[in-house]
C-alpha cells in the first residue's frame, strides 16, 4: 500500500513538472512593427548625404568580404 501511494505521488509530481520545461518562443511575425523614427515625421526634414571632400583619400574595398575598419575612409565598390 505504501509503495502504491508513493508511486502515485511521484507520478503526480512528474506530470505536474512536464509543462515547466517548455520554453515559449516568438517568431518575427509575433512582434509588433518597429516605431518610426520621430525625425522622419517632421515635414521637409530630409538631409542629403554630404559629398566627400575631394582632398580626402578614400580607399575602395570589396564590401562583400570582411572589411578592416582600421584602414581609414572606406567606400564599397
Amino acid at each position: 500500500m505504501r509503495n502504491g501511494v508513493l508511486a502515485l505521488l511521484v507520478a503526480a509530481l512528474l506530470a505536474g513538472c512536464q509543462h515547466a520545461g517548455k520554453v515559449l518562443t516568438y517568431g518575427a511575425e509575433d512582434l509588433p512593427p518597429p516605431a518610426p523614427n520621430p525625425m522622419d515625421l517632421i515635414p521637409g526634414n530630409t538631409q542629403a548625404t554630404p559629398e566627400l571632400a575631394p582632398d580626402r583619400r578614400v580607399e575602395e574595398v570589396d564590401c562583400s568580404k570582411p572589411v578592416d575598419l582600421s584602414r581609414g575612409n572606406l567606400r564599397c565598390r
